[in-house]
C-alpha cells in the first residue's frame, strides 16, 4: 500500500508544495482513522458505495446508481444529507437529482488542494468509512480520474 501513497503523491505533486502535501496526507490518515466504521470491505477497488442517511448509491466509473440495499461486502462511505449539501455549497453545485454525480465531476476540477481540506471539514460530524487511508486514496483517485 505504500506504493499507492507514492502514486497519490506523484499525481498531486503539481498542486502544492511537498511539505503541505505530506501534512495533508497525515491529516487525511488521522481523519480516516477517527471515522472508521466496522463493515466488511470489498476488494473491488473500482466501486464505492455512498450511504446518505439510508439512501444507498453505487459509484462505478463516475456513474452513480441508486440501489436498494448495501451488499454484504462494500467499500463504504456514509455521510449525512446536511453534510452532502454543505459540500455541494462549497463546490457551487446545485441540489438536484444529479447531485452526487455533479459533485464527483466538480471534484475532478479542483486545483487548490486546500479545497479538499474544506470538504473534509464539511463532512466531519457525519462522515464514516470502512476503508483504510490507503484504500480510500486509491478508490477516490480511481473514481476522480476516470472519464
Amino acid at each position: 500500500m505504500d506504493n499507492d501513497i507514492n502514486k497519490v503523491l506523484g499525481r498531486l505533486s503539481n498542486v502544492g508544495n511537498p511539505i503541505f502535501l505530506l501534512k495533508m496526507l497525515k491529516e487525511v490518515r488521522g481523519y480516516i482513522k477517527r471515522h472508521f466504521v466496522d463493515y466488511p470491505t470489498s476488494h473491488e477497488y473500482n466501486t464505492i458505495y455512498f450511504d446518505i442517511e439510508g439512501e444507498v448509491y453505487l459509484i462505478e466509473n463516475m456513474l452513480v446508481t441508486k440501489i436498494v440495499t448495501l451488499p454484504d461486502k462494500a467499500n463504504l462511505i456514509t455521510l449525512s444529507e446536511q453534510a452532502l449539501y454543505k459540500i455541494a455549497h462549497l463546490l457551487g453545485v446545485k441540489n438536484d437529482e444529479m447531485l452526487i454525480s455533479n459533485l464527483l465531476k466538480e471534484m475532478r476540477s479542483i486545483k487548490n488542494i486546500k479545497k479538499y481540506q474544506d470538504l473534509l471539514e464539511a463532512g466531519e460530524t457525519s462522515f464514516s468509512t470502512n476503508l483504510t487511508s490507503n484504500q480510500f486514496a486509491l478508490i477516490v483517485l480511481n473514481q476522480i480520474r476516470r472519464n
